[in-house]
C-alpha cells in the first residue's frame, strides 16, 4: 500500500470518528421543552425568551407558547423566562444522563405598575427601563380603558409630561400650535411612523385605542435613532399579540354634556351627546394568529358644528414561519366626517361660531398597510427586523372664502422601507462585549392638492447604536445617524445627528443618567406650501424655510422599590431655526397673514418628577413638569407661545373590594404666557377635575365617569374654550 492509499484511509478513519461524535453528540445530548402561558388567563405565550442561564442556549416560544433547548450535558441549570409585560420566573433543573428529556411549565404573571418594566423604544431594543439613558413614560391600556376614552389624544392628555393643543401633541412643551401642519413628536404603532404625507401631522383617528399592549413615551429627541419629526420625542403605540384561544370583547360608551354655566352661553335646547360601540376578535387558526377591531364612534360636540362620525379599524395577523422567523400582516385605518369649529363667534357665545362658517365639514379618510419580518435567535441574542409601510391620507372640505368659491382637498401617500439588525454581543479591542444596532430607513411620498398644489419628496438614513458596559455597573451608549432629504422644489438637507448616554447603578433599583444628543426635523409640504384664507387666516406659502435643529440634554435618576417609584428629570433643548406659524401683517380684506418662519433661536429648560406608589388598597400617580421656554430671537428672550410653564397631573385609585374600583384625575396647566392671535383675550390657569368608577359584575365591566367636575373653563387655543361638566357610562364584556 503505498503512502496516497495510506492518508486517504486515515482521512476516512477521521471523517468516520468525527461524523460518530457528532452523531453521538446530537443524539445522546439532554433536552428542555415546555409550555409558558399566561398566568390569569391561561392563554399561551408567544415570543417569551427561554434562557438557560449560565450557556449560550436559548430560545422563543412558538405561536402555541412551546419551547424546547437541546444539545445540553448532564448537570446542574438554571432557566430563566422573561417576557415584556411579565415578571421574571427562574427555576432549577438538574440534567441526570445525556437522554434526559425534561418538561418544565411556566405560567407567567403580568407586571404590577411598579415593578421595573421593560422597553423596546429609547434604544429600538429590549432593555431594562433602569438601563435607559433618556427618560420613558410607560402607560397600559387603562389610560384610555378605564377613563371611557375613545380616541387616544384625549388619552395623551393623561400622561405625564404631556399636553395636547387640541390635536397636537407636545412632550415637554418642545411643540406649541399649529393647525394641521407638522409634529415634532414622531408617532409610532408597533415601531413603525404613523405620519401624514402632506402635514406631517399625527392622524389619531387611525391610532388603536383597544388591544394596546402599552404605551411607550420617549421624552427626549430622537432623532440619532428615528430621524426627523423625532426633535421632540417619540411616541409608540404598541398592540397585542394574538391570543391562542378564541376571544371577543365588546364594549359600548354613552355620554352628554351638561348645559354650560352661564345661560347666555347655552346655545342649543338639544342633549348633545356622544356614543361609541367597539367589537374586537382574537384567535389562531392553526399556527396564523388574527386579531380584527371595528369601531363606530358619533358625538354631537359642545359646540356649534363640532359634530363628528368615525369609523375605525386594525387588524393584525401574525404567521410564524420557524421558531425564530415570524411574518407580520397589519393595518390601521379611519374615516371621518366632522363639522368645523375653528374660533367662537364672541365672548359672550364662546360655544358658537361665526354665521358664515355654519355648515362647513371636512371629510377624510387614511389607513397605512405593512408587512413586517422578524427573525430573533436568542441564542446569539441577535434580531433581524424587516418592514414595508405605506400610509394613504385624503381630505376635502367645502370651505369657501373670497378667494375660492370651492372647497380644498389633499391627497398623499408615503411609502416607506425600514431595516434593521441587533448584533450579538461581540468584543472590540479587548473591551467587554458591545452590541451593536444598525439600520437603514428609506421613504417616498407624493402628494396631490389644491391647497399645497402637487409635490414629492424623498429620503434615506443609515443609523448605527452601540452599547458597552464600560466598567461594573456603568453603561455606555452611542449613536449615530445620516439623513438625506429631498423636497422637489424647495431643497435638498442632509444632517448627522449623534447622541451619548451613560447609566450608572448605583444599586440594583437605583440608576442614574445622563445623556445629550441632537435633532432636527424637515420642514413639510405644509409648511412649506400653504396657500388658503380659513377664518380670517390667510395662510401664505414660505418654500425658503430650513429644518429646524435642537441640541437636547438630560440629567436623572430613577428608583423602583417594592411599592415606591420615582424618577426626576433635569433637562435642556437648545433649538436652533425653530418653526413656528408667525402672524405678520394684515391683507386688505382684514385677514390675519400667517408664515411658518425660523425662529433664530431658542431654548426650553425645566424639571420633571414623577412618582407611583401603592399603599394599602390606594394606589397613587403623580407629575409636574416645569418649563422655561424663551423665543430668544435677537438676544431678546419672550416665552414660546402656548406653552404653560407647570404642568401637574395627578391621579389615585381606590379599591375597596375586589372589581370595584374609584379613582380621580386631577391637571393643572398654568396660564399660557404669551399666544400668537388675540393676546388680549383673558387667558387663565387651567384645574381639571375627573372623578370615575367601575364595577365588574358576572363579567360585565360597568364604568362610569365624570369629566371637568369642577365645570372649569378655559382656554388653551385662542376663542376656544373647553367643554363643559360632561357624563359617560360604559359597559364591556369579553366571551
Amino acid at each position: 500500500m503505498d503512502r496516497g492509499d495510506r492518508t486517504m484511509k486515515n482521512a476516512l478513519r477521521l471523517t468516520y470518528f468525527m461524523v460518530l461524535s457528532l452523531f453521538y453528540a446530537i443524539s445522546y445530548s439532554a433536552t428542555i421543552k415546555g409550555v409558558v402561558v399566561d398566568r390569569k388567563k391561561g392563554d399561551p405565550l408567544q415570543g417569551a425568551n427561554v434562557v438557560v442561564d449560565g450557556t449560550k442556549r436559548g430560545t422563543f416560544t412558538n405561536i402555541d407558547g412551546a419551547f424546547s433547548i437541546e444539545g445540553l450535558d448532564p448537570g446542574v441549570y438554571r432557566v430563566v423566562v422573561s417576557m415584556i409585560g411579565y415578571e421574571k420566573v427562574e427555576r432549577d433543573i438538574t440534567l441526570v444522563s445525556a437522554t434526559d428529556i425534561v418538561s418544565l411549565n411556566f405560567a407567567l404573571k403580568e407586571k404590577p405598575i411598579l415593578a421595573e418594566q421593560v422597553v423596546v423604544t429609547a434604544s429600538r431594543r429590549e432593555e431594562s427601563i433602569l438601563n435607559s439613558p433618556v427618560s420613558i413614560g410607560i402607560y397600559d391600556p387603562s389610560l384610555a380603558q378605564d377613563r371611557n376614552i375613545v380616541s387616544m389624544d384625549r388619552a395623551m392628555n393623561y400622561a405625564g409630561g404631556v399636553i395636547m393643543n387640541r390635536e397636537q401633541v407636545s412632550i415637554r412643551n418642545s411643540s406649541g400650535y399649529a393647525y394641521g401642519a407638522g409634529s415634532r413628536v414622531l408617532l409610532l404603532i408597533d415601531g413603525i411612523p404613523l405620519l401624514a404625507g402632506d402635514s406631517g401631522e399625527i392622524k389619531w383617528d387611525a391610532v388603536p385605542t383597544s388591544n394596546v399592549k402599552r404605551i411607550e413615551v420617549v421624552k427626549q429627541a430622537g432623532s440619532a435613532l428615528y430621524g426627523s419629526n423625532a426633535l421632540g420625542g417619540v411616541i409608540n403605540v404598541i398592540t397585542d399579540d394574538p391570543r391562542g384561544k378564541p376571544s371577543t370583547s365588546v364594549s359600548t360608551r354613552i355620554g352628554w354634556y351638561e348645559k354650560p354655566y352661564y345661560r347666555e352661553w347655552q346655545w342649543t335646547k338639544k342633549t348633545l351627546y356622544s356614543q361609541s360601540l367597539e367589537i374586537s376578535h382574537s384567535r389562531r387558526i392553526g399556527k396564523l394568529g388574527l386579531i380584527f377591531n371595528i369601531d363606530e364612534k358619533t358625538n354631537t360636540g359642545y359646540r356649534q358644528n363640532d359634530d363628528f362620525k368615525r369609523l375605525h379599524s386594525f387588524a393584525k395577523l401574525n404567521l410564524p414561519l420557524t421558531d425564530i422567523k415570524t411574518l407580520t400582516f397589519g393595518y390601521n385605518m379611519g374615516y371621518e366626517d366632522h363639522g368645523h369649529f375653528a374660533m367662537w363667534k364672541s365672548f359672550n357665545s364662546p360655544f358658537e361660531r361665526d354665521s358664515a362658517g355654519i355648515g362647513n365639514r371636512v371629510w377624510s379618510f387614511k389607513g397605512n398597510a405593512y408587512i413586517a419580518y422578524d427573525r430573533k435567535n436568542l441564542a446569539k441574542s441577535s434580531l433581524t427586523s424587516l418592514k414595508i409601510n405605506t400610509f394613504y391620507s385624503k381630505w376635502n372640505d367645502n370651505f369657501s372664502d373670497e378667494v375660492r368659491n370651492s372647497g380644498n382637498w389633499s391627497r398623499s401617500t408615503n411609502n416607506a422601507f425600514y431595516a434593521q439588525h441587533n448584533f450579538a454581543p461581540v468584543k472590540i479591542f479587548g473591551l467587554k462585549e458591545n452590541t451593536f444596532t444598525v439600520g437603514i430607513d428609506a421613504y417616498y411620498s407624493t402628494v396631490a392638492s389644491k391647497m399645497f398644489h402637487n409635490h414629492w419628496g424623498a429620503g434615506g438614513a443609515i443609523y448605527g447604536q452601540d452599547e458597552q458596559e464600560l466598567i461594573k455597573n456603568l453603561n455606555l451608549n452611542f449613536g449615530l445617524r445620516f439623513d438625506l432629504h429631498r423636497v422637489d422644489s424647495a431643497s435638498t438637507w442632509t444632517r448627522l445627528n449623534p447622541k451619548l448616554g451613560l447609566v450608572y447603578k448605583l444599586r440594583e433599583k437605583v440608576s442614574l443618567r445622563v445623556s445629550g444628543g441632537s435633532g432636527y426635523r424637515v420642514p413639510t409640504i405644509a409648511e412649506l406650501f400653504t396657500k388658503t384664507i380659513t377664518s380670517g387666516l390667510k395662510i401664505e406659502p414660505n418654500p425658503h424655510l430650513n429644518p429646524e435643529s435642537a441640541w437636547s440634554y438630560e440629567f436623572g435618576g430613577s428608583y423602583f422599590g417594592t411599592n415606591l417609584y420615582f424618577n426626576i428629570s433635569l433637562f435642556q433643548n437648545e433649538y436652533k431655526d425653530m418653526i413656528e406659524a408667525n402672524p405678520d401683517s394684515f391683507d386688505n380684506n382684514g385677514n390675519v397673514i400667517v408664515r411658518f418662519k425660523n425662529y433664530t433661536q431658542a431654548r426650553i429648560r425645566g424639571v420633571e418628577l414623577e412618582t407611583k406608589f401603592d399603599l394599602w388598597r390606594f394606589t397613587f400617580n403623580a407629575d409636574y413638569t416645569y418649563t422655561n421656554s424663551e423665543d430668544r430671537t435677537l438676544n431678546i428672550a419672550k416665552p414660546l407661545p402656548y406653552r404653560p410653564d407647570h404642568i401637574v397631573k395627578t391621579s389615585v385609585t381606590f379599591e375597596p373590594i375586589t372589581d370595584l374600583s374609584l379613582s380621580a384625575d386631577y391637571i393643572y396647566k398654568s396660564r399660557v404666557k404669551r399666544v400668537l392671535l388675540y393676546s388680549d383675550d383673558p387667558r387663565v390657569d387651567a384645574h381639571i377635575l375627573d372623578l370615575r368608577g367601575s364595577y365588574k359584575i358576572s363579567g360585565v365591566t360597568l364604568t362610569l365617569v365624570c369629566f371637568n367636575v369642577l365645570d372649569y373653563y378655559y382656554v388653551d387655543i385662542e376663542r376656544n374654550i373647553n367643554a363643559p361638566r360632561n357624563w359617560s357610562i360604559g359597559a364591556s364584556f369579553e366571551f
